[in-house]
C-alpha cells in the first residue's frame, strides 16, 4: 500500500465501506510507522502487528501492559 496506488485505493475503499455495513476494519501485519500512519489516517478501526508488539504469552502480555506500556485493558 505504501508503493502501490492500486493497493492503497483498494484498502481505502474497504475502510470507507465498512461503517456503512456496520462492521469494523482490522488491519493485520502492521510493521512500519508509515503503514500505521496511513491506515490510521484513512480511519482504520483496529491496527495490529509487529510494529506494536511481538506475539507473547498471556503472562508476558499482562506484564507488558502493566509496566512497559502502561495501557488500559478493556473488553467489549
Amino acid at each position: 500500500m505504501e508503493t502501490s496506488g492500486d493497493d492503497a485505493a483498494i484498502i481505502q475503499g474497504i475502510i470507507s465501506m465498512a461503517p456503512h455495513l456496520g462492521i469494523k476494519v482490522v488491519a493485520e501485519g502492521i510493521e512500519t510507522d508509515a503503514q500505521r500512519e496511513l491506515l490510521a489516517g484513512w480511519g482504520c478501526d483496529i491496527l495490529q502487528g509487529y510494529f506494536f508488539a511481538w506475539p507473547m504469552s498471556l503472562g508476558k502480555l499482562t506484564e507488558w501492559l502493566r509496566h512497559d506500556r502502561q495501557a488500559t485493558v478493556t473488553t467489549d
